[in-house]
């Protein structure tokens, strides 16, 4: 009987292929950090490339109406604390490639250039305008996971003063006898107003004293620190944080605070290290609440803790750090007007 040699069936054996899944996995492994920076990098140069396409299309407005649009345009018989009006992104619709917008609210937007006494603005109804348009993506960070969900909110605030946006005015309650007053805090907006942007004003160049290169216009905010009213506000010192930021040179998000205190959490309580963790939550938490009156109006991001981009009135975009940047240079940043000097930042 002649001999048939027996051939191996080529492949790889148990441990061979366990090798090479291992080295694929490592590699994987050291591979998805650098694709995931490259992401953010890219997330982070689109959004200062909004800002630097949001000043471009304030300039034009400027060019067109010669001055920049109002902060809120609101009915005459509002007060400045208070106000329910069109704001200064939707007088930039056809600005941004969003004429036909534009053109659908035009009832209002007339009087809002003219500041006639138009009608107050009603989110519910108002900014369904948006519904047969693509809103601009322009007013959107790609950093935002929110930014695919709701596609009426901007990331995009106007200055209003360096001193901050809202007021905070609690009103104790009197249960000595029924019926109950009970307890209360509203917020109203600030009536002193230095940044570019206000209440049924529209500023002009030569407003900026202290100079367009050493005065921010507009910057970010996290998705989760405003309204997400893009078009209006409807309750002054309620949905300012939609409009507005200012005075808070931390720069801080609502889930930066939260992740402050989170970290305590872990640690053993009573220990020395969980002392000073929990004193230096409480010194950024009542440092928060002194600068905002307890409202989220300052500028934030999702670019990291304590960063954000700040369009300049000349157009240039800066990314500034909460945890480098002077307080009062801030300050001095967000104010047109107040004649203090500058310097690096």
């Amino acid at each position: 009987m002649p001999f048939i040699p027996r051939h191996r069936r080529a492949g790889f054996t148990l441990i061979e292929l366990l090798v090479v899944i291992a080295v694929v996995a490592v590699l994987v492994s050291l591979l998805l950090p650098a694709v995931q920076q490259a992401r953010m990098a890219a997330q982070r140069s689109q959004c200062k490339n909004n800002l630097k396409q949001l000043g471009l299309a304030l300039h034009n407005y400027h060019e067109a109406h010669s001055a920049f649009p109002p902060g809120v345009v609101a009915p005459k018989y509002q007060t400045q604390q208070d106000p329910s009006g069109i704001c200064w992104r939707a007088m930039l619709l056809p600005y941004v490639e969003a004429q036909a917008t534009y053109n659908n609210m035009a009832d209002i937007m007339g009087k809002a250039i003219t500041f006639d006494d138009i009608r107050p603005w009603n989110y519910a109804t108002d900014d369904g305008f948006l519904n047969p348009y693509p809103f601009p993506t322009l007013f959107v960070c790609p950093s935002d996971p929110l930014s695919a969900s709701d596609s009426i909110k901007s990331n995009y605030i106007g200055v209003y003063d360096g001193s901050g946006v809202v007021d905070l005015v609690s009103t104790p309650g009197d249960y000595s006898s029924y019926p109950y007053t009970y307890a209360s805090t509203v917020g109203t907006m600030k009536s002193l107003n230095r940044g570019m942007f206000g209440v049924n004003v529209a500023r002009k160049m030569r407003d900026v004293t202290d100079g367009a290169s050493q005065t921010w216009i507009a910057g970010e905010q996290d998705g989760n620190d405003n309204n997400k009213y893009a078009l209006g506000i409807i309750g002054g010192g309620a949905d300012a944080p939609a409009v507005f930021g200012g005075g808070n040179p931390t720069i801080l998000r609502n889930q930066d605070l939260t992740d402050i205190v989170n970290a305590c959490t872990s640690m053993t309580s009573g220990s020395p290290a969980y002392l000073e963790c929990i004193n230096n939550a409480t010194t950024v938490a009542n440092a928060w609440l002194a600068q905002t009156g307890g409202v989220w109006t300052s500028f934030s991001s999702r670019h990291g803790p304590g960063i954000a981009n700040m369009l300049m009135t000349d157009g240039s975009v800066h990314t500034i750090s909460g945890k480098s940047i002077d307080a009062k240079v801030f300050e001095n940043l967000s104010n047109r007007n107040d004649g203090n000097l500058v310097g690096q930042f």
